[in-house]
């Protein structure tokens, strides 16, 4: 639920102890696990990050493979995602992994 999108609701959930613990857990690690202990849990997921297409950002990816392509429109963009990456509350936890286009 962690790595989905937008919220997960979990309704009649399990109370156990180790429940609460393992939330307890994911939320020290950045997670927000709203509820652990009741019958009704709320995980806020992650945003996956939109990187093909858009001009390389080394904030956001990480270039693998840099590709020569003809059209000079490409130099310098995303040209495919080997690994998705993603962001929490605006900050990116994983870069994408991408294929660059570059001149030559």
């Amino acid at each position: 639920a962690v790595l989905a999108d937008g919220e997960t609701v979990i309704e009649n959930a399990a109370r156990e102890p180790e429940v609460v613990d393992l939330a307890a857990f994911l939320n020290a690690l950045g997670a927000r696990i709203i509820g652990a202990g009741s019958d009704r849990i709320v995980v806020e997921g992650v945003e996956r990050l939109q990187v093909v297409g858009e001009a390389f950002d080394p904030e956001t990816s990480e270039a693998v493979v840099a590709t020569p392509v003809e059209d000079e429109d490409d130099a310098g963009k995303v040209l495919e995602e080997f690994r998705p990456g993603y962001s929490f509350d605006g900050n990116v936890i994983r870069p994408a992994q991408v294929r660059v286009g570059r001149q030559g």
